[in-house]
């Protein structure tokens, strides 16, 4: 299905991707259930040829029709396995989210709004956090040398510093 792209639509397909690592998945799944969002339309799963035994957790999982599960038979790695569930999506949105990625309550406002609000944002990221709650990153940079730096990495501030979007080079998969 093709839909024109709407700027102020707000309706997100979101895709991850899985490899051997079901059970993961699955508490990324119940973390975006629990995030409750009407923004997000869809959600696509995308195993890239897992066992048997792992695929037959998301089999157990997709009984209760919550997400789309593509089944690629094959590792066709990081980008390509998400390129593939971007052709499953139908909405103007999509997110890339990892399977270790746990999304918070009003995660994909804050990341909408910024898309609606500056029509020159062609892409956002989010504030990542490590499990104790210390800022991960922000996004990154790269300086003149050609590293790639963390912004926040190491930081002895928390997250309410990090609160007003920035322009960064990158924004690292998740």
């Amino acid at each position: 299905m093709v839909t024109e792209f709407d700027p102020f639509s707000n309706n997100v397909s979101v895709i991850v991707l899985n490899y051997n690592q079901a059970a993961t998945t699955v508490e990324c799944l119940d973390a975006l259930a629990a995030a409750q969002s009407e923004l997000v339309r869809e959600v696509i799963v995308v195993d890239n040829g897992s066992t048997h035994a792992e695929l037959s957790i998301l089999h157990q999982r997709h009984r209760r029709e919550d997400f789309v599960l593509v089944e690629i038979g094959i590792n066709r790695f990081f980008g390509e396995g998400n390129n593939i569930g971007v052709d499953f999506a139908h909405w103007d949105y999509i997110v890339f989210l990892n399977n270790d990625a746990f999304v918070q309550p009003g995660w994909i406002e804050a990341l909408s709004t910024t898309m609606r609000n500056d029509p020159l944002v062609a892409a956002v990221g989010p504030m990542f956090l490590y499990p104790d709650g210390r800022v991960q990153e922000v996004g990154g940079i790269i300086v003149p040398t050609g590293d790639a730096v963390q912004i926040g990495k190491g930081a002895v501030w928390g997250p309410d510093h990090y609160d007003t979007p920035c322009v960064v080079d990158y924004c690292s998969a998740s």
